[in-house]
């Protein structure tokens, strides 16, 4: 937990954000949670908003998933589809540091908002995207979601088991780590910024993180020139390494490579005679006897529930997780410490509880906020960077620009 030192790492950052569904804000979220001004760019328009992209009744609350990619940011409504409103966003390029955006790159250069352009405005503007597969190469014009990328990244062809159909991450992985990737590269960029005085385009796709998020496995396979198989909750080189079930009518994981966790393994659920008897010294030699092993590991699982067997494997130095489901996480007293599980209160929802944010410095607090109403910061934006008085925001809602 932070000690609330200093001033947030990222603060005078000001980022223009023109992004949608998960990538993109994943992306500038953590770039809000760590201190940058993310300013949201939306558009005036009820049914092109992200707002209800899950629920287009028209009295219905903004949905849930808005409100979690958008924590810690402002609203400003901006109709780039028109001429005025991109003359506006030019107008806002100068006096930012970052725009990021995941439009498919043909979309960006029909409104003429290439990264080229943009940083004419602004020599030190980094122009930050991410998409499906990036501005180049055969698939660069193809869309691309998550569970494409988990597809054509391979992901999906190593998760499940055995001959069974290939199946989705569960967790949205692909963009999750994109946006993660992208606010890294915003970084790295702006820190090379400090030395050149020049800012830069930064660039990632889905395909590209989700093939990076198989480095280890679909990596060694890619090296040898072999097919990476499911292998579902086992690793092929690796015993124990599996989920098993506990008396609580849950799970969990139990993962050990070094021979002499094993070993201390062995010990604590009382199977040390095993080691002897059939000369379980080394990683091969368990390979060889891996249903034994299984059996009695399990065996021993079963007689406990999942707390209990995680907090005695974990206390001898074992790694064991017990499966947690969304409601065990939100009541994890770990969690809540470390805060990745806070409460807001949120104009619609009430008081809600949400995920923070993963990355702690030491010395640069991280308050999370709530979700902004739309355009909540119009007049606060235009006015600050702009200059623009009341009777002129007037006029521009009156002609849908904002």
């Amino acid at each position: 937990m932070s000690d609330g030192k200093g001033p947030p790492v990222l603060e005078g950052v000001r980022v223009l954000d023109l992004t949608h569904y998960e990538a993109g804000p994943t992306c500038t979220l953590i770039l809000a949670f760590l201190g940058a001004e993310v300013i949201k760019v939306e558009s005036p328009t009820k049914d092109k908003s992200d707002r209800q992209r899950f629920n287009g009744e028209e009295d219905a609350k903004e949905d849930l998933y808005f409100v979690l990619m958008n924590l810690n940011k402002k609203s400003i409504t901006l109709d780039i589809a028109t001429e005025e409103g991109r003359s506006l966003l030019l107008d806002l390029v100068e006096h930012c540091d970052v725009l990021v955006e995941n439009f498919r790159p043909a979309m960006m250069r029909k409104w003429t908002l290439k990264d080229e352009v943009l940083r004419r405005r602004n020599p030190r503007l980094i122009y930050a995207s991410v998409s499906g597969y990036g501005s180049y190469g055969p698939y660069a014009a193809y869309p691309g979601l998550d569970m494409t990328a988990q597809a054509v990244g391979g992901i999906m062809s190593i998760t499940g088991e055995g001959d069974e159909p290939p199946i989705r991450c569960g967790a949205t992985i692909a963009d999750s780590s994109g946006g993660a990737n992208l606010a890294l590269g915003i970084v790295a960029a702006l820190y090379r910024r400090e030395k050149t005085g020049k800012g830069m385009k930064v660039e990632v796709s889905l395909q590209d993180c989700a093939v990076n998020l198989g480095r280890s496995l679909l990596g060694t396979h890619i090296a040898y020139g072999s097919k990476a198989h499911k292998a579902g909750n086992r690793l092929k080189d690796v015993v124990p390494w599996n989920i098993y079930p506990t008396c609580d009518k849950g799970y969990v994981a139990v993962c050990v490579i070094p021979q002499r966790q094993f070993e201390r393994l062995m010990q604590v659920i009382g199977q040390a005679d095993l080691l002897r008897a059939h000369r379980l010294y080394s990683l091969p030699a368990r390979k060889k006897n891996r249903q034994l092993i299984d059996e009695v590991v399990g065996a021993w699982v079963l007689r406990r529930t999942k707390r209990e067997a995680m907090a005695r494997l974990c206390q001898n130095d074992i790694p064991c997780g017990a499966v947690l489901d969304s409601i065990e996480v939100s009541d994890d007293a770990h969690l809540r410490e470390r805060e990745m599980i806070v409460e807001i209160e949120h104009h619609q929802w009430g008081r809600i509880k949400v995920l923070g944010c993963p990355v702690k410095i030491a010395d640069s607090p991280v308050e999370i906020k709530t979700s902004p109403k739309i355009g909540e910061h119009n007049r606060e934006v235009f006015a600050r960077l702009l200059g623009l008085k009341d009777l002129d925001l007037q006029g521009l809602k009156a002609r849908s620009i904002i």
